[in-house]
């Protein structure tokens, strides 16, 4: 997607190293890089020294059976490559091929506009992992933005006129473990009966549907929820209605909507902020694969039951510590300012549009172009 359909260059990691699309041929230096990546990948590391603005966040938080997170410095054992990717060591990899991909194809160094986008997503892991609030978390801001910083470096020895913009594709919530200790005694896990196959059990039950399968589908506790083709548009009626009320009366929802509540209500505009839960989820909905209801979930509830299976926190809800994210532009010539007021990432587009002379047509993107200079300029026009 960062690519588009006629990329020139493309890599993403794939266990050891960086892999490339079928057919194409990787890259000399992208091969070499993995070389290296895989001749130290499997060896022991020593922990991270913990940067002094980190250690009031390193304290041990006990979650599930004998597990905890919050002291954890990413020290690994001879062997532990699969633990790589949750690291800041991985987005320090990721950093070194996108400086291979600079100096190989000469990018900022023609004519023409190039771009270069790069995809750091061991936040992302450290967030699911460890929460967004702990040691590590910390630990990974403070290396994501020193590797930044030494990639800016470069990009200024080379004397290559350049515009960054910063983002992320979600925000996220800290584990419940922690949140609670920190002023938020409401936060908790998920009740691990609130999930479609348990009610979906409890409704054929109730409606006195026989056999073995399942009435009601759903990737996890909230979000879309499906009812089974197979039964009768009267017995789909009717488990809609009974899953929609047994769902809606349980202390951790806050909202269930049917599907046709949500197509009836106008797809909102206006400040993002200012949605409400019915319209944030209209925004969301398709009406060609949404399901036939939407459970929404209470502030603080944490979707994830256990922490067996290694995640500790997560996101997707429709609360603003879930859909909120940084947006940045910055370039030499702008004025430094803050908008106070929200802006979209669907205006990432046309506001990067008009700075590489690129026309973008208001009809054909949900997004406006926003004048970043801080000054008496346009940077739109």
């Amino acid at each position: 997607m960062m690519g588009g359909h006629d990329v020139d260059e493309i890599y993403w990691w794939k266990g050891k190293g960086f892999s490339t699309l079928q057919g194409r041929t990787t890259m000399p230096a992208i091969a070499a890089l993995n070389e290296s990546i895989a001749s130290t990948i499997d060896k022991a590391r020593p922990a991270y020294a913990v940067p002094a603005h980190c250690a009031a966040r390193n304290a041990r938080i006990a979650h599930g059976e004998g597990k905890s997170v919050g002291d954890y410095a990413f020290q690994r054992p001879e062997g532990a490559a699969s633990i790589y990717r949750g690291s800041p060591d991985f987005d320090g990899s990721v950093i070194d091929a996108a400086t291979v991909l600079l100096n190989e194809l000469k990018l900022g160094q023609g004519e023409a506009t190039d771009i270069l986008s790069i995809g750091l997503s061991a936040t992302d892991y450290i967030g699911h992992g460890f929460g967004t609030e702990g040691l590590e978390m910390c630990i990974q801001m403070s290396e994501l933005d020193r590797s930044l910083g030494e990639f800016f470096d470069i990009l200024d020895g080379e004397g290559i006129d350049y515009v960054v913009m910063l983002t992320a594709d979600h925000g996220g919530l800290d584990l419940p473990e922690r949140m609670s200790l920190q002023g938020v005694p409401t936060a908790a896990r998920i009740d691990p009966n609130l999930n479609a196959r348990t009610i979906g059990k409890k409704v054929a039950e109730g409606l006195q549907i026989s056999g073995d399968k399942p009435v009601l589908f759903a990737d996890g506790p909230f979000g879309d929820y499906y009812v089974s083709t197979d039964l009768s548009e009267m017995q789909r009626k009717q488990v809609k209605d009974s899953a929609i009320a047994l769902i809606a009366a349980h202390a951790q929802v806050e909202m269930v909507l049917d599907r046709d509540e949500i197509a009836a209500t106008d797809v909102p505009r206006g400040s993002p902020e200012e949605w409400t839960l019915k319209q944030r989820a209209r925004a969301s909905f398709h009406p060609d694969r949404s399901g036939d209801f939407v459970v929404l979930l209470k502030k603080g509830i944490t979707p994830i039951a256990t922490t067996a299976r290694g995640y500790v926190a997560t996101h997707g809800s429709p609360w603003d510590y879930d859909r909120r994210v940084p947006l940045l532009f910055w370039h030499q010539g702008i004025r430094h300012f803050e908008q106070p007021l929200s802006v979209m990432t669907v205006d990432i587009a046309p506001t990067l549009g008009a700075l590489v002379g690129v026309e973008i047509p208001a009809d054909e993107t949900d997004g406006q172009c926003l004048d970043i200079d801080g000054g008496a300029a346009n940077s739109c026009e």
